[in-house]
């Protein structure tokens, strides 16, 4: 816990008086309401115990719920591994808010080559198994599956920082400054665990993406330390190779940035190069 009044933090045995506090609690994983989440093979994938647990889980067919950066990656590292991966999609494409619709076929069909099932526009329902996984249920059909991995995305753990007094954002992450200050005197965040706003279009964002994270940590160390710094806005860069292909988005996708204002597309294929770019 944290006193704010105090200065204090408080931890299992013992507590730690502060000048300056800044919280960096990270994220954690979006539960999401499926029966049988509590069966043997059902995995989160956020630290390198989870990579751990599953490199060394027993198992030849593998579904994996969501299709953002987390899931196509794991599609692709247990597809290497020999595994028969299903990735399921509840939305109409793969990589939704990181790719338009064009990028996401192409690279959908680049995972299917390479005997990835992926199914879009699915919900699953349910995770069968009498103590461990034996398979799934969406609103389509039934799959046989030894494992379940759940890549459905992170959100900030904001539970410490709530308890304290400090404000929530309207987005669910812990509310700063350009400084990366919170409401409470001393107090600052960084980190997956803040919202903050969007480099390119003024807006409040999750970035929840490690070079944004980074350079948070970097305003807050100098501003707690008596340097005066700035965060500039987060920037939505996402980059992940896919069995050899290089994909790369930066900024905003169409769907986005339609919504706002009109909007200019101009689109390459140069070879086996597939360019987009977005001019608002």
């Amino acid at each position: 816990d944290i006193s704010p009044e105090d200065r204090r933090v408080f931890l299992d045995t013992t507590s730690l008086t502060y000048d300056k506090l800044i919280i960096a609690t990270g994220s954690k994983p979006i539960a999401l309401p499926i029966k049988g989440m509590n069966l043997d093979g059902v995995f989160n994938l956020k630290s390198l115990g989870d990579a751990d647990q599953i490199f060394h889980y027993t198992g030849n067919t593998a579904v994996i719920i969501g299709s953002g950066p987390i899931g196509v990656e794991t599609s692709v590292a247990l597809s290497k591994r020999g595994l028969q991966i299903y990735l399921i999609e509840v939305l109409n494409r793969i990589m939704p808010r990181v790719f338009d619709e064009t990028p996401s076929s192409l690279l959908r069909s680049i995972l299917e080559e390479r005997g990835v099932r992926v199914l879009t526009g699915e919900k699953v329902i349910s995770i069968v198994g009498n103590g461990k996984v034996e398979g799934i249920a969406t609103d389509k059909r039934r799959i046989k599956c030894d494992m379940v991995i759940l890549g459905a995305g992170m959100k900030p753990n904001i539970e410490l920082a709530k308890q304290s007094g400090v404000n929530i954002g309207t987005l669910g992450g812990i509310a700063v400054t350009k400084q990366m200050m919170t409401n409470l005197d001393n107090i600052y965040a960084c980190g997956d665990c803040v919202e903050t706003e969007d480099r390119a279009s003024g807006e409040h964002t999750l970035s929840l993406l490690w070079h944004n994270a980074r350079r948070q940590g970097e305003v807050a160390g100098y501003n707690c330390s008596g340097v005066p710094k700035s965060y500039l806005g987060s920037e939505n860069i996402t980059s992940l190779d896919i069995f050899g292909v290089h994909a790369a988005s930066f900024g905003s996708i169409e769907a986005e940035v339609n919504q706002h204002q009109n909007i200019e597309i101009v689109e390459r294929f140069l070879g086996k190069n597939y360019y987009r770019l977005i001019i608002a």
